[in-house]
């Protein structure tokens, strides 16, 4: 079971630093999506491709590249890897 904050599913599972070596399943962690004092502000699981899928506000459950250059890739900061 993880937290529902972000910023608390942040300090489960091993690091990955660079978005080239995530693998399925992993857990996406972002920065500045909105603001508050917290560093970690949003989440996704990683689904290959590029891709990882989680929560918009506006537009519910959505599929999303991480290299986006105009928003996600900027604000990616690690990602997770709950079970090897």
């Amino acid at each position: 079971q993880l937290p529902h904050s972000a910023d608390e599913q942040a300090k489960y599972g091993r690091k990955i630093k660079d978005a080239e070596n995530l693998k399925v399943g992993d857990i996406v962690f972002l920065k500045n999506t909105y603001a508050t004092n917290k560093f970690i502000t949003h989440s996704g699981i990683y689904l290959g491709n590029n891709e990882f899928i989680h929560v918009s506000t506006k537009k519910g459950v959505i599929i999303t590249p991480l290299n986006d250059p105009y928003y996600w890739q900027e604000r990616f900061v690690f990602g997770t890897r709950l079970v090897e």
